[in-house]
Protein backbone atom coordinates (compact mmCIF):
# COMPACT_ATOMS: atom_id res chain seq x y z
CA UNK A 1 0.00 0.00 0.00
CA UNK A 2 2.93 2.37 0.44
CA UNK A 3 3.36 2.37 -3.33
CA UNK A 4 -0.27 3.46 -3.83
CA UNK A 5 0.05 6.12 -1.14
CA UNK A 6 3.21 7.53 -2.77
CA UNK A 7 1.49 7.54 -6.18
CA UNK A 8 -1.49 9.43 -4.74
CA UNK A 9 0.87 11.96 -3.14
CA UNK A 10 2.85 12.42 -6.38
CA UNK A 11 -0.40 13.07 -8.25
CA UNK A 12 -1.57 15.57 -5.61
CA UNK A 13 1.71 17.49 -5.99
CA UNK A 14 1.18 17.56 -9.78
CA UNK A 15 -2.26 19.05 -9.18
CA UNK A 16 -0.73 21.65 -6.89
CA UNK A 17 1.85 22.60 -9.53
CA UNK A 18 -0.79 22.75 -12.28
CA UNK A 19 -2.83 25.18 -10.19
CA UNK A 20 0.03 27.58 -9.59
CA UNK A 21 -0.95 31.11 -10.64
CA UNK A 22 -4.58 30.04 -11.18
CA UNK A 23 -7.49 31.53 -9.20
CA UNK A 24 -7.72 28.51 -6.87
CA UNK A 25 -6.29 27.51 -3.52
CA UNK A 26 -4.73 24.05 -3.28
CA UNK A 27 -3.91 22.17 -0.10
CA UNK A 28 -2.00 18.88 0.03
CA UNK A 29 -1.89 17.36 3.49
CA UNK A 30 -0.40 14.18 4.83
CA UNK A 31 -2.14 13.31 8.06
CA UNK A 32 -1.03 10.97 10.85
CA UNK A 33 -3.42 9.45 13.36
CA UNK A 34 -1.66 7.69 16.22
CA UNK A 35 -4.61 5.48 17.19
CA UNK A 36 -4.60 3.97 13.66
CA UNK A 37 -0.89 3.08 13.84
CA UNK A 38 -0.70 -0.71 14.04
CA UNK A 39 3.08 -0.61 13.61
CA UNK A 40 2.94 -2.80 10.52
CA UNK A 41 1.13 -0.98 7.70
CA UNK A 42 0.32 2.59 6.77
CA UNK A 43 -3.16 2.81 8.25
CA UNK A 44 -2.01 5.71 10.39
CA UNK A 45 -1.39 7.94 7.36
CA UNK A 46 -3.83 9.52 4.98
CA UNK A 47 -3.55 12.02 2.16
CA UNK A 48 -5.91 14.91 1.67
CA UNK A 49 -6.05 17.08 -1.46
CA UNK A 50 -8.43 20.01 -1.63
CA UNK A 51 -8.93 22.61 -4.32
CA UNK A 52 -10.85 25.77 -3.39
CA UNK A 53 -12.64 27.54 -6.21
CA UNK A 54 -12.82 31.24 -5.33
CA UNK A 55 -15.52 32.07 -7.86
CA UNK A 56 -17.88 29.25 -6.86
CA UNK A 57 -16.92 29.26 -3.16
CA UNK A 58 -16.64 25.48 -3.09
CA UNK A 59 -14.10 22.71 -2.40
CA UNK A 60 -13.22 19.85 -4.75
CA UNK A 61 -11.56 17.15 -2.70
CA UNK A 62 -9.85 13.77 -2.81
CA UNK A 63 -8.73 11.75 0.19
CA UNK A 64 -6.61 8.59 0.20
CA UNK A 65 -6.83 6.15 3.10
CA UNK A 66 -5.51 2.58 3.16
CA UNK A 67 -8.89 1.03 3.93
CA UNK A 68 -10.75 2.74 1.04
CA UNK A 69 -8.46 3.49 -1.93
CA UNK A 70 -11.39 3.26 -4.39
CA UNK A 71 -12.88 6.39 -2.85
CA UNK A 72 -9.72 8.29 -3.80
CA UNK A 73 -9.97 7.05 -7.38
CA UNK A 74 -13.57 8.28 -7.66
CA UNK A 75 -12.76 11.63 -6.07
CA UNK A 76 -9.65 11.96 -8.24
CA UNK A 77 -11.85 11.74 -11.34
CA UNK A 78 -13.98 14.61 -10.03
CA UNK A 79 -10.87 16.73 -9.37
CA UNK A 80 -9.59 16.05 -12.89
CA UNK A 81 -12.99 16.94 -14.35
CA UNK A 82 -13.09 20.19 -12.36
CA UNK A 83 -9.57 21.16 -13.42
CA UNK A 84 -10.19 20.30 -17.08
CA UNK A 85 -13.43 22.30 -17.11
CA UNK A 86 -11.45 25.27 -15.79
CA UNK A 87 -8.64 24.98 -18.32
CA UNK A 88 -6.10 23.60 -15.85
CA UNK A 89 -3.92 20.85 -17.27
CA UNK A 90 -2.04 18.36 -15.09
CA UNK A 91 1.34 17.49 -16.59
Amino acid sequence: MKKEFKAAYAWAVKVQRACMFKPVTVEVKILYTEKNDDGDGIQAWSLYLSVWDNELSTWVEAQWVEWDPERFDNQKEKVIEYLTNNGIIIK
